[in-house]
């Protein structure tokens, strides 16, 4: 399978044109990976909203230990399952990502190994 990708610059483009035609070239090397790039933009989204969810939690938490109620276990339970679900979505994100990265960097690889092959050894 031989991947041609755009040529990258001319001498008469100016560096908006070669900034979009270089984001034309980075979205052809990443398209095979379009999956688990959006898993891991899942994942990122996950762990966003409980990260932000954490000061509400923490206010919740100070006002449910600064009263002298019994203490409700439901929160403790709710708060650590937010927490869970949050570092599980952190490690998508960071698994799916580096994979796609990997999976990129060995397809440039194999091209550029491709390229060189076919050529003498002086050059």
């Amino acid at each position: 399978m031989k991947e041609e990708l755009v040529p990258m610059e001319k001498p008469d483009e100016t560096p908006g044109q070669r900034r979009k035609k270089a984001m034309r070239r980075l979205m052809q090397l990443a398209q095979p990976e379009y999956p688990y790039i959006f898993v891991s933009l899942c994942g990122l989204v996950a762990n966003s909203a409980t990260t932000l969810s954490f000061p509400y939690l923490l206010g919740r938490a100070v006002d449910h230990f600064s009263t002298r109620e019994k203490p409700d276990d439901r929160f403790l339970y709710v708060a650590g399952g937010v927490f869970a679900v949050g570092s599980a979505a952190s490690w998508v994100r960071v698994y799916y990502m580096g994979m796609a990265t990997e999976r990129i960097a060995g397809r440039l690889r194999k091209m550029l190994f491709d390229r060189w092959r076919p050529l003498t050894i002086d050059l």
